[in-house]
């Protein structure tokens, strides 16, 4: 009941503990995003089943360094984490991706 009632003020304490980011640095980080994903560049349309509005952008963050790197929507936070953050990984997708397009084009 008292989450529900603070939701801003729980919300801030959560940046700070987990980011240590004030709400202030994540409105300016979302500010030069243009309140939008850092990878798709859209905004979130993700809707939290709890209160019925949209969820933040999620804040991403190096797992080993802790270190934000931006604001992303849950989709591309989700898909990076699927991929373990690794370049490797996702450069090995694109390139699964590129290749079954041109088979697709070819057929």
């Amino acid at each position: 009941q008292y989450r529900a009632a603070n939701r801003d003020r729980h919300r801030s304490k959560q940046l700070v503990r987990y980011y240590g980011l004030s709400t202030e640095e994540y409105q300016t980080l979302l500010h030069q995003q243009n309140g939008a994903c850092a990878i798709c560049f859209q905004k979130e349309t993700t809707i939290d089943t709890r209160t019925g509005q949209v969820k933040p952008l999620h804040v991403d963050h190096c797992h080993k360094t802790s270190v934000v790197r931006g604001l992303l929507c849950h989709k591309c936070n989700h898909g990076l984490g699927q991929f373990d953050d690794s370049p490797d990984l996702l450069r090995s997708a694109i390139a699964y991706l590129q290749q079954v397009a041109l088979e697709k084009r070819a057929a």
